[in-house]
């Protein structure tokens, strides 16, 4: 355990080394987080307040799937980023084969370097979520019908998405360690998009709805099937297949 720390301390400090693309991602995330809310209010909440009796389950399917878009697109974006990134600054620096050559284990280094990505992520995750309930709620439902929400949006958006996320994150780390960076980046960018569409297109053309406890056990499943995903290929993770992928 104390050797994972030490490479997931490394870790965070490399990826605090590379100012300009933490500022890029930082904004890129506000401005995607800030935008769907914009978009979401236009589309959903405004016409639904307008009503003279707006309809409570539809006002929380909006604020689950707005808090869902936040804390997805938050932590996904900076775990897609800094996933591609420490993998290939490290392995053309040199880091991975020196950690090799230490007493570290692959599996402590590679759960260190999924942690030093995913704990980063999951403190925008908190705080775009909180900050996107905060928000909607304060502007239309604070002085009128009290805060509008659900636990299960908490479920959903705090615990279930960030599991995911490291479940993700670990997922990545074996294919970027024990094959090309490129790969795993692809692995990436590709799950970001696609899982996010499916959750919206459940919350909005079905009558799951983002603030019910479906929605949750969806991802919580999602999140089960990647981690049999890992246990199939954590059995490659050994120091000559990564040494081979330098």
């Amino acid at each position: 355990m104390s050797n994972t720390l030490l490479v997931m301390k490394f870790a965070i400090k490399n990826q605090l080394r590379m100012i300009s693309t933490a500022i890029i991602t930082l904004t890129i995330i506000f401005i995607c987080v800030a935008g769907t809310i914009v978009i979401l209010a236009a589309l959903i909440l405004n016409p639904e307040m307008e009503k003279a009796v707006p309809d409570m389950s539809v006002l929380e399917n909006a604020i689950g799937l707005t808090l869902f878009c936040a804390s997805f697109i938050s932590i996904g974006i900076y775990a897609s980023v800094f996933s591609y990134q420490s993998l290939v600054r490290e392995k053309a620096g040199g880091n991975i084969q020196a950690l090799l050559a230490t007493p570290i284990s692959t599996k402590e280094m590679w759960l260190g370097k999924s942690l030093a990505v995913f704990l980063p992520g999951l403190i925008f995750n908190f705080i775009m979520t909180v900050a996107a309930f905060l928000v909607l709620n304060i502007i239309y439902f604070a002085g009128d019908t009290g805060f509008v929400f659900t636990p299960w949006m908490f479920v959903s958006n705090l615990l279930a998405v960030p599991l995911l996320y490291l479940a993700v994150t670990m997922f990545v780390h074996i294919i970027g360690l024990v094959g090309k960076p490129v790969t795993a980046n692809v692995i990436g960018q590709i799950f970001l998009p696609v899982m996010a569409n499916v959750m919206i297109q459940l919350a909005v053309r079905s009558s799951l709805g983002a603030s019910s406890w479906l929605f949750a056990i969806i991802l919580l499943g999602t999140t089960a099937v990647t981690v049999i995903g890992i246990s199939l290929l954590v059995r490659n993770l050994t120091a000559e297949k990564i040494m081979f992928s330098l």
